[in-house]
């Protein structure tokens, strides 16, 4: 289990009720995308209160947001990235498909994006695995070798929903709304820790970020309550 209770919990509007990708900008700003809506929602954690909307597209399956000095990047479940810079707005096509579910995004310095596959790994492998892929922003080109793999034991359900890089140790956080789990994968990679998390706080995981003081934040779509975002302490492992 998680340890330690969230340290404080916001209830969403009605408008963040299908919250599905969560970022931070600055002080007490976050940006949160939701699955149905093409638009960018600026919440302002202090004032509990969305603070700014931003259309960059039509509808659809929006499942990840990044963001990154000024700009904003959001991903499809296909894996269409949506780039918004004020008033420019760019889309980018990359060679994922609706197959692979794309369900998280990330930044990742110096300039890429992560992005979190929840169904078919890419490229295409034969052992059941789920994977993480790398995405360069200055090239636009996605690398066509996995940038994390996550083998999954059989008869377990875990899909991921949500990626973040934590900004002190540069460890990888992966949340699964499937099973209710937190992966952490050391900066290198090599070691990993796996918690489960509270079924009866997080509904529905779907987006993680976090703060600059090691502390996180992880958004929950509402089901039978409202859609929700959760603060951590950082936690003890992490030095």
């Amino acid at each position: 289990m998680l340890p330690g209770q969230p340290v404080k919990t916001w209830k969403l509007p009605y408008e963040l009720h299908e919250i599905s990708g969560l970022a931070y900008i600055e002080d007490s700003l976050v940006a949160c995308v939701q699955d149905e809506e093409g638009a960018v929602y600026i919440y302002n954690l202090s004032e509990k209160k969305i603070k700014e909307k931003i259309r960059f597209g039509p509808d659809g399956d929006y499942e990840g947001i990044a963001y990154h000095e000024g700009i904003f990047y959001v991903t499809n479940s296909s894996g269409r990235l949506h780039i918004v810079a004020g008033s420019d707005k760019q889309k980018v096509k990359t060679p994922l498909k609706a197959k692979n579910n794309v369900e998280g995004l990330c930044f990742y310095p110096p300039h890429s994006l992560l992005m979190s596959l929840k169904d078919a790994p890419y490229p295409k492998r034969k052992k059941k695995a789920k994977t993480i892929v790398s995405f360069d922003l200055q090239s636009q080109r996605l690398d066509e070798k996995p940038f994390l793999k996550i083998d999954v034991p059989p008869g377990k359900r875990w899909g991921p929903s949500g990626i973040a890089v934590n900004p002190q140790t540069g460890e990888f956080y992966i949340i699964s709304h499937l099973g209710k789990k937190l992966l952490i994968f050391s900066k290198d990679k090599t070691n990993s820790k796996n918690y489960t998390l509270p079924r009866s706080l997080l509904e529905q995981p779907e987006g993680i970020c976090f703060l600059p003081s090691g502390d996180f934040l992880i958004a929950s779509e509402g089901k039978y309550q409202k859609g929700k975002l959760l603060l951590f302490n950082k936690l003890t492992h992490e030095k």
